[in-house]
């Protein structure tokens, strides 16, 4: 029940069974986003930058189009495209909104609101149960 809560109140959906492939590693890509940073005049063997300051150049070096990483990372996840126009749309639909996901801004619910939204879940269950 707790679940079914927090589910409904922020919106976590039930995960998909099948795993996900792994298409970064940050010890094993070195490599790439070393030249991404090195093209950015930042040398990481001799550089001392913070974590936070690696973690932010990073995360927009892989969404560069032109990086290596990106690059890298764009073979790696290639999938044959679909003949059927309306799957290659759903696909691409599909990304489309988990980037949109992936990149909004965090949804700052108030107690008030949530404890609205609690109610309104229960009184739904409570509806449903009764029939």
């Amino acid at each position: 029940m707790i679940n079914e809560i927090a589910n409904y109140l922020f919106g976590k959906k039930k995960g998909n069974s099948h795993k996900k492939e792994k298409v970064f590693d940050v010890n094993l890509d070195y490599k790439y986003y070393y030249a991404d940073f090195y093209k950015l005049g930042i040398d990481l063997n001799k550089a001392d930058i913070d974590w936070w300051t690696f973690n932010s150049l990073l995360e927009s070096i892989i969404i560069d189009e032109n990086s290596t990483m990106y690059k890298v990372i764009s073979y790696r996840t290639y999938e044959k495209p679909s003949k059927n126009i309306k799957v290659q749309e759903e696909k691409e639909h599909k990304f489309r909104m988990s980037m949109k996901r992936k990149y909004a801004l965090p949804n700052r619910i108030t107690p008030d609101k949530a404890l609205e939204k609690l109610w309104n879940y229960v009184e739904k269950k409570a509806g449903e149960n009764k029939e």
